[in-house]
């Protein structure tokens, strides 16, 4: 039976990173292969940071625990895309499902909201 860390470690994110290389106007990012894998690297150690903490405190919620950096959020919202599998992975690692509750931080005083216009 896989460890936790082996199941990241093996997790398949084909089409994570198909939709991460395809073109904007299908709904992608453009990235070239390089940025992909290194941008899955950093999510697959990501992953294994939540692992720690939730290992740490197994009564912490769900949707608390380490904050991603924007290009391993974007893989992040990437994987959550294919719920079923997002689902199926969370189970096979945590054990649970494992919630996205994105940061949403005010625009700093003297910045531009686009939405302002």
């Amino acid at each position: 039976m896989k460890t936790a860390q082996e199941h990241i470690d093996s997790l398949d994110l084909s089409v994570i990173k198909e939709k991460l290389t395809m073109p904007n106007i299908a709904g992608g990012y453009e990235w070239s292969e390089q940025e992909v894998e290194q941008a899955i690297s950093a999510y697959r150690q990501f992953l294994k940071e939540v692992l720690n903490y939730r290992m740490q405190d197994q009564n912490a919620p769900s949707d608390i625990g380490p904050d991603p950096d924007p290009v391993v959020d974007i893989v992040w919202h990437t994987h959550i895309l294919f719920t079923q599998k997002y689902h199926e992975d969370c189970a096979n690692i945590f054990g649970e499902y494992i919630h996205h509750m994105p940061r949403v931080d005010p625009i700093p005083s003297g910045q531009h909201n686009p939405i302002e216009s």
